[in-house]
């Protein structure tokens, strides 16, 4: 067995893995995208902040409402467009029990999966928790509900936060969100420090690193944001946003697998938005509040921003993330948004950018870089272990070749003469080591 080990090693390994480009360049696709959602959302922290504080300000729960709908009437046509109009329409349908989901999984491994047949993918696997027993449409009715609820807390909060306190301060909390995210997934078992040692700590150093420059960067930027109070209550808000939005990340990955991205987004934030609405109502907002009164057009153009590129693009391209990553790898981006903050109040606003920011900043890049590292020898590790066990999937043991002729002289439809010259024969070792000799 180890010397068979070792030759499938050298022939499979010492000429590279014929894999890796391609993990590579998803790996590389995966990065761009996590690093323009940041830039997105950091884009949405400065043009908030303007349409919310001072001469500009607005009815936070109008901004948040009008983001909500107009982001999920766009989602869902995106949806249709990008997917027709049945996979659009899909978690609707499962909800409302017309219909089973379709696991979105290729290769033979999910077609003979029972399990996977009556229940949508993912939770399935996990047999030892009781509710992924529940009806397809239980289960979906719950993710999509508790991703909506996520999603009404990551908005909503953010909005009534940014009038509150500035936008850097808001900005310093993000890199929590890799915290949340990642003790969220390892405890609902969506996913493992698999790999080797080394690339679970360089994985884990990682985030740590970058959620320190990102911190490190706001304490050491000499421009605070005037404006706001920036008190408590605002900070508590901006606490609770980071844990839904950790939260958001980890539930949409078993959506993902049964559903499209697209799909997964416009449905979770549709419910999202009739939170907002529901939130509106018991606020019994006045009706002169709805036209954004004396605040020019500073506010319009935030609110097309947000809801095109911060809302639109960003959680559609989040969707697509998670699909593809792990939800940790996906959050360790996040610590990216106050650099990205930073320098876009020293472009937009003209606010001074200093030399401990700048070297914060290259703290939370190294810190990046680790991550994304680790990912790819973690990936190389797991595809190695993936092709050790495939091929031991019968454990071998080296029979001579006179062996093998004296057995095809004695029955001669059992093998040809020709398998007699070869210099060794595989034969499978039984389960039962104590029955080898035997056999």
């Amino acid at each position: 067995k180890t010397a068979g080990t070792q030759n499938r090693n050298a022939s499979s390994w010492s000429m590279g893995d014929p894999q890796a480009p391609r993990r590579q360049s998803a790996t590389v696709a995966v990065v761009g995208v996590a690093l323009l959602v940041q830039l997105a959302f950091s884009g949405w922290h400065v043009l908030g902040g303007v349409a919310l504080r001072g001469r500009h300000k607005v009815n936070a729960f109008v901004f948040a409402l009008y983001r909500e709908v107009g982001a999920s009437i766009l989602m869902f046509g995106a949806a249709v467009a990008a997917d027709g109009w049945r996979a659009a329409t899909a978690p609707a349908r499962v909800v409302l029990a017309y219909e089973r989901p379709t696991p979105r999984h290729d290769g033979p491994e999910a077609a003979a999966d029972d399990d996977n047949a009556r229940y949508p993918a993912g939770w399935a696997r996990r047999r030892r928790r009781p509710h992924a027993r529940c009806s397809p449409a239980m289960r979906a009715a719950l993710l999509f509900g508790g991703a909506g609820v996520c999603s009404f807390v990551n908005v909503f909060f953010t909005v009534v936060a940014l009038t509150m306190i500035p936008s850097d301060q808001y900005a310093i909390y993000q890199p929590t969100i890799p915290v949340f995210t990642t003790a969220l997934s390892l405890g609902a078992g969506y996913e493992r420090l698999g790999g080797s040692a080394s690339s679970s700590r360089m994985i884990v150093g990682g985030i740590a690193t970058a959620v320190a420059g990102a911190i490190l960067a706001e304490f050491l930027d000499s421009s605070s944001s005037s404006g706001g109070t920036g008190g408590p209550f605002g900070n508590l808000l901006v606490v609770a946003q980071c844990a839904a939005m950790g939260a958001l990340i980890v539930l949409s990955k078993p959506l993902t697998e049964d559903f499209t991205p697209l799909a997964v987004t416009a449905c979770y934030y549709a419910v999202g938005s009739v939170c907002t609405a529901v939130a509106c109502l018991v606020a019994q907002l006045p009706a002169r509040d709805f036209a954004f009164p004396g605040a020019g057009v500073e506010p319009w153009v935030a609110l097309c921003y947000a809801v095109v590129v911060a809302t639109l693009f960003a959680y559609d391209a989040y969707s697509w993330l998670v699909q593809r990553a792990s939800p940790s790898f996906v959050a360790a981006f996040c610590p990216m948004q106050p650099v990205f903050t930073i320098l876009l109040n020293y472009v937009i606003l003209g606010d001074p950018l200093g030399a401990p920011t700048a070297i914060a900043g290259m703290v939370v890049i190294a810190g990046l870089a680790l991550t994304v590292v680790g990912k790819l020898r973690r990936d190389r590790q797991e595809a190695r272990d993936k092709a050790d066990e495939e091929a031991d999937g019968a454990d071998v043991i080296v029979v001579p070749s006179a062996l093998v002729a004296a057995a095809a002289d004695d029955d001669p439809e059992s093998s040809s003469p020709g398998d007699a010259a070869s210099a060794y024969a595989y034969a499978a070792l039984p389960e039962d080591e104590d029955a080898a000799p035997a056999q």
